[in-house]
């Protein structure tokens, strides 16, 4: 049986943006809708495309190649998605703020304080990330290190570029690995993406996946949201 959870066993602590630490309510779709209008035009609201788990530049390939089987040109979405779709999210989550999940911000915060480090590890845009999180209310600073979904379009890639983030970051830490490095996600594909970088994962049940589905799915520890994390780290 796997040991209970204990935050201050790990020094680097990596977090998944959309339904990990906040829920956009649907303005980031809406947003990748809009540039993909934009460049292509082509009314669609991408309903049937799967964001959760994926990266902003596995989902503009996915659009290409379905741009290319229909035999339309192919315009420069990944580009337009890297350059434009953070300011537009700046922009539309001003006026519709995300939530942030139960106790994410406590324990984020919390973990920082205590001299823990904290990053970022997600599919979105690095301008979109840091778009998102700031308009919920995360402080400028808190997250040191991240990977991104627009320097890498596989998942486990972008757990190995946070890695490698959070190594240029805090060079006089210990290096992450299995041993000091945690990631935070709410999916199955983050579950692997952890473990196919050879860290473990605690899964966040904030989406659409169950605790008991990520559990299934590998996940080391599994919680509904950080509420009882936050309460370990409370002074």
């Amino acid at each position: 049986m796997t040991a209970p959870f204990q935050p201050r066993a790990f020094r680097f602590h990596l977090f998944d943006v959309d339904s990990t630490l906040l829920d956009t309510r649907g303005e980031g779709r809406a947003a990748f809708a809009e540039l993909y209008r934009r460049v292509t035009g082509i009314d669609d609201e991408l309903r049937n495309i799967p964001f959760a788990g994926n990266s902003d530049a596995a989902v503009s390939a996915l659009l290409l190649a379905r741009l290319a089987v229909a035999g339309r040109p192919l315009p420069p979405l990944r580009e337009t998605i890297s350059r434009e779709l953070g300011p537009l999210l700046e922009h539309r989550l001003a006026a519709r703020p995300p939530v942030r999940v139960a106790g994410a911000l406590e324990y984020a915060t919390r973990l920082a304080a205590t001299g823990f480090r904290t990053g970022l590890i997600t599919g979105n845009t690095r301008q979109s990330a840091i778009a998102k999180v700031a308009a919920a209310g995360f402080p400028a600073g808190l997250f040191t290190c991240g990977g991104y979904g627009d320097v890498c379009e596989e998942r486990r890639d972008i757990v190995l570029s946070a890695l490698a983030s959070a190594r240029a970051a805090h060079p006089n830490d210990p290096a992450p690995s299995r041993e000091t490095a945690v990631v935070y996600g709410d999916t199955a594909r983050d579950v692997a993406a952890a473990h196919g970088a050879g860290i473990r994962c605690v899964g966040i049940a904030a989406g659409r996946t169950s605790r008991e589905e990520l559990l299934a799915a590998g996940a080391d520890w599994a919680f509904c949201d950080f509420r009882g994390l936050a309460a370990q780290l409370a002074p």
